[in-house]
């Protein structure tokens, strides 16, 4: 029955006349749509819904700011031939300005007619009576996962400058990602990766983790140039074994964008839930 979805990405390919700033505008891309199928009644209650989810989508879901992203609505003589009416999610993106990330069109019963002129094949739904044969309208939501990446990136991406105690700027680079797309859910440190005790911490940490997640495990350099690696990369959390985790069973967890720090159990790395539950629940406390 009406409405129903089919969801698909592929490869789209455009004939781009001037392609460029870096992978906003390529010749090849992969693009992910949502072909939408209604009654002609909920056209456009369905066009306004998906409007509003895609953009609750980019907010919610995949952390670009408020501020960052607007709908612009396109103008009588913009619109493709076949659409009653196109919406745009726009991007502000650096050094290039405000841009298509997402578009939302309501393309009416355009595409199964001439699907259904040129195959001969009857595309129509059937209401089960008399006069039960009606072609459904059709709402597309399309995105380029190129582009979005993009505009993931730059929201995410920014350079803090920390003043310390005795006053010198020390700048940090930090992505802030959402923690579900983060390359690394935690990174393991050993405050010492010569202790054998901690070493081994760390890596029953790493194999519970990566059943669910992903995990690092890095020994390179003082403490705190790990810590600021992975504020580059988006790592949401480190987790440092010391001298008392054995004794204790408890392991320090630093949030990369506050840089506050707490101690949770070993026991929280068995799930997910288990583990942003102790982390939320102990940041809560400061």
């Amino acid at each position: 029955p009406l409405p129903f979805g089919i969801g698909q990405i592929g490869k789209s390919f455009r004939n781009e006349i001037s392609p460029g700033n870096f992978i906003f505008r390529t010749r090849e891309f992969d693009q992910m749509e949502l072909q939408w199928f209604c009654s002609e009644e909920s056209a456009e209650e369905w066009y306004s819904h998906w409007i509003l989810a895609c953009k609750e989508f980019l907010k919610d879901k995949l952390g670009l700011r408020n501020d960052s992203i607007r709908i612009r609505n396109h103008a009588a003589d913009e619109l493709a031939h076949y659409a009653r009416a196109t919406s745009d999610i726009e991007f502000n993106f650096p050094s290039i300005g405000w841009g298509e990330l997402w578009g939302i069109a309501n393309r009416g019963i355009h595409d199964l007619t001439m699907h259904s002129k040129a195959s001969n094949e009857e595309l129509v739904h059937d209401l089960g009576n008399s006069n039960s044969k009606v072609t459904p309208v059709v709402i597309e939501p399309a995105v380029g996962v190129n582009r979005l990446i993009l505009a993931i990136l730059c929201d995410a991406y920014e350079v803090e400058n920390i003043v310390s105690a005795n006053g010198k700027s020390n700048p940090r680079t930090v992505l802030r990602l959402k923690r579900d797309l983060a390359p690394f859910t935690v990174a393991v440190f050993p405050l010492s990766a010569k202790d054998d005790a901690q070493m081994t911490i760390c890596n029953d940490i790493h194999n519970l983790v990566i059943e669910w997640g992903s995990s690092t495990i890095d020994t390179k350099g003082k403490i705190g140039k790990r810590y600021r690696r992975h504020d580059e990369i988006g790592t949401p959390y480190c987790v440092t074994a010391d001298f008392e985790s054995s004794a204790d069973g408890c392991v320090t967890v630093r949030d990369r964008d506050t840089m506050n720090q707490v101690r949770i159990p070993l026991s929280v790395f068995v799930s997910k839930k288990t583990l942003f539950e102790a982390i939320d629940a102990g940041f809560s406390k400061l």
